[in-house]
């Protein structure tokens, strides 16, 4: 763990974006810095950021996108790959995506979103699909 002197480290709240323009103004002058997990310009928090503070405002310094991991790990082609997002969605709205011979990536927005995401599979008749 990197420590830098004179830091606090805040946990964020839920919902997310009323604390956005509080956080820079806790500490006039000083930089913020967000460690967030996944890909952060893809349905992440560093597009949330960039949309209220501005380009200039924010760096982001990006590592592999988790959608480059998990075609990656399952040995599919990124191009022929349906990527859906789930956060703050029902995840019902995952119905058209579900095709036969379709590739579809879900990007969940906590761990109840995968068992949410096999129920409805299930209720579907596809038990096997994976």
């Amino acid at each position: 763990m990197l420590a830098v002197p004179g830091a606090t480290k805040v946990t964020w709240p839920s919902p997310m974006l009323p604390a956005i323009p509080g956080c820079s103004r806790s500490t006039p002058g000083a930089g913020v810095c967000v460690l967030a997990s996944g890909d952060p310009m893809f349905f992440g928090v560093g597009s949330t950021l960039v949309r209220r503070l501005g380009a200039d405002g924010v760096r982001v310094i990006p590592h592999v996108s988790s959608v480059s991991l998990a075609c990656a790990r399952m040995g599919w082609a990124a191009e022929d790959v349906e990527v859906s997002a789930w956060i703050g969605r029902p995840v019902e709205l995952l119905h058209p995506a579900v095709q036969p011979n379709r590739r579809v990536l879900v990007l969940s927005a906590d761990g109840q979103t995968p068992y949410e995401v096999v129920e409805l599979l299930r209720d579907r008749g596809l038990g096997r699909a994976g």
